[in-house]
């Protein structure tokens, strides 16, 4: 279910039922940002709020700041801890944890969190939650406790922040505004663009780690890397079939 829906992130949703070989398309206008899979119920992230999909009847609900206390209606990014709880990362409304019942709203105004434009969302381990802000760097949030990484306080290159995935080690991969691939090892960072490795010089809005520890990048006019730690690889259009160099979405199963 998840690579079929990853594949159709355009405007609207499609769903394909795998048994009845029957589509159903739900579509308003609004962009398709993220998906979170939680049992039958499948969240989705739009540019006009949040829908929560029952994958076995069809049933939608519909989350907006209109009739709940979602921070925002364009949301970028969703995720899930061990906890059940739904966090949701917007454009210029912050952060919200919603916890099946209650929201609760993490901005600049009333929190350590750097900016209100939360583009990606990655829980570690130990459930904090690491937030990949455009301007303000990677925040991280114990759910009680805040920590910044910017630029002028740590090794991370540029506070402009795309994409934030953590690997079985624990290590936090980052891309940047400024065409960079980061890793944060907890103590270490290390960067990697265009002038120390093959990294095309390009922005990458997509990024996945695999269960084996390849990285995926995702770039907007360089195609499809992939960095197992030592080696890279390029998949773009002049090497393979594929349709565009121009990538916006990257999931591993």
């Amino acid at each position: 279910m998840k690579r079929i829906l990853i594949a159709l992130l355009l405007l609207g949703l499609s769903v394909s039922g795998a048994r009845s070989g029957q589509w159903i398309n739900y579509t308003d206008g609004s962009k398709v940002e993220a998906l979170v899979e939680d049992g039958q119920n499948l969240w989705v992230a739009t540019s006009g709020g949040l829908v929560l999909l029952n994958k076995s009847t069809g049933e939608m609900q519909f989350f907006n700041r209109g009739n709940s206390g979602i921070p925002g209606n364009h949301i970028w990014a969703l995720a899930r801890d061990k906890n059940g709880n739904l966090w949701v990362g917007t454009l210029y409304g912050g952060l919200g944890k919603f916890d099946g019942t209650s929201w609760h709203v993490y901005k600049e105004e009333n929190s350590d969190l750097p900016k209100n434009d939360v583009r990606d969302i990655a829980i570690d381990r130990n459930g904090n939650a690491w937030l990949a802000t455009f301007g303000g760097g990677i925040a991280v949030f114990s759910g009680y406790s805040w920590h910044v990484y910017d630029k002028d306080h740590s090794g991370l290159p540029y506070d402009w922040v795309h994409q934030v995935e953590i690997d079985g080690s624990g290590n936090v991969w980052l891309t940047t505004g400024d065409h960079k691939l980061v890793k944060y090892g907890g103590s270490n960072w290390t960067v990697y663009d265009a002038s120390n490795s093959p990294l095309p010089d390009y922005d990458s809005y997509a990024l996945a780690v695999d269960s084996h520890g390849n990285v995926w990048i995702g770039t907007w006019g360089g195609g499809l890397v992939k960095f197992d730690g030592s080696q890279w690889k390029i998949f773009d259009t002049r090497n393979t079939p594929m349709l565009s160099d121009y990538i916006s979405a990257v999931a591993a199963d």
